[in-house]
């Protein structure tokens, strides 16, 4: 059940343009097992592509050697749930009234941070990672949003490839940089004609091609990660510090929502909200952030946590 609602609840984040899957998978203690399993079952995709080129077919064994049954299965039924119903449901919360969702997301966010700071520990010289990538990350998500209405599947393939590639480094959002690349909305509306049974095949195409490159980009990215992680910890965790200081651009929560159907969110000044929206806003705010961060610290310092 554990491993269940943890899948849950990075599918759920998933969705979300300002966070993603691994940062609820740093807070849950699981990041360091996610990223391990990715990599054993991308190689358990290489070794039956191998194999066919060899004219054989791979075992059954030999294909889940080195899988965690229990937490792949359960964490997989999890997220494919856990994004279906954000789609649907929480989508809907966060297009009227995103200021709240951000409030929620920022005490999220900010929970994290003491997880990189353990693991960087007395290294200050690893502080200079954190600033040039806290600067960078903040740059790229002040980007300019383009917004490309029939994205090509080769485009979706690229744009699969990187946002993967991004959705399992803690800080960034894959669901941002398919923003940035303009297609989060194409792929989103795919997704609903897709579960709805409501498609044709050009939507099937564009979801094929799409799931390719992001396979490839999850391929490529967890194993490096993998090897980072195994062998400089304390220089990923200051990087990943940087890019989750960075990301306060983008969960920056006075904002509102100027489209009419979908999400197009417009920074206000905080004066444009009444005291009791902003009451409620510091207290979504406070509630993961003192709450998880708490836990976090109080874990860390009985040598309780694992990432």
């Amino acid at each position: 059940m554990r491993n269940f609602l943890n899948g849950f609840l990075m599918g759920a984040a998933e969705i979300l343009p300002a966070i993603n899957g691994s940062i609820v998978a740093l807070l849950l203690g699981v990041y360091e097992k996610r990223i391990e399993q990715i990599a054993v079952i991308m190689n358990s995709f290489k070794k039956i592509l191998s194999d066919l080129r060899k004219g054989k077919i791979t075992k059954l064994s030999e294909i889940i050697k080195g899988w965690d049954i229990t937490f792949i299965g359960a964490a997989t039924v999890g997220l494919v749930i856990g994004t279906i119903a954000l789609t649907f449901v929480v989508m809907g919360i966060f297009e009227n009234t995103p200021h709240y969702a951000l409030a929620f997301i920022m005490g999220l966010v900010v929970a994290v941070i003491p997880i990189p700071i353990h693991y960087i520990d007395k290294k200050y010289v690893l502080y200079l990672f954190t600033a040039v990538f806290a600067v960078l990350s903040w740059y790229l998500l002040g980007m300019q949003n383009v917004d490309i209405s029939q994205p090509s599947p080769i485009y979706l393939a690229f744009a699969g490839f990187t946002a993967l590639s991004g959705m399992i480094v803690p800080g960034l959002s894959g669901s941002f940089i398919l923003l940035v690349l303009g297609v989060y909305y194409s792929v989103i509306s795919n997704i609903k004609d897709i579960i709805t049974f409501n498609f044709d095949l050009q939507i099937i195409i564009n979801i094929t091609a799409f799931s390719l490159g992001s396979i490839s980009g999850l391929a490529i990215s967890s194993k490096l990660i993998k090897h980072l992680m195994d062998n400089h910890i304390a220089v990923f965790m200051s990087v990943i510090l940087g890019l989750v200081i960075g990301s306060f651009r983008e969960v920056y929560p006075f904002v509102i929502n100027t489209a009419q159907d979908g999400l197009e969110l417009e920074k206000v000044a905080i004066n444009s909200f009444d005291s009791k929206q902003l009451v409620f806003m510091a207290i979504l705010f406070l509630i993961p952030a003192v709450s998880l961060g708490y836990s976090n610290i109080k874990k860390i310092r009985s040598g309780e946590f694992n990432v």
